[in-house]
């Protein structure tokens, strides 16, 4: 992910990992502290989750398989 600001991508990977732990916190919240939009997040959240399996990709994060990141 060249060319990406790192801290976006942190932020991605909280909401990422919120969902997956089932604490979802909200992708509004996370962009009001980081200062970022939701709308980036929501961008970089697709990327990680291409790089991390790009075969359970689903834009809208239905169908996440817990199991695919390790988190049994």
């Amino acid at each position: 992910m060249v060319g990406k600001d790192p801290s976006r991508l942190v932020v991605a990977a909280l909401c990422l990992v919120s969902r997956l732990s089932k604490e979802n916190i909200a992708q509004s919240r996370l962009a009001e502290t980081a200062d970022v939009t939701e709308f980036t997040i929501r961008n970089r959240k697709q990327d990680l989750m291409k790089r991390l399996n790009p075969n359970s990709v689903d834009a809208r994060m239905t169908g996440v398989k817990v199991e695919t990141y390790g988190f049994n």
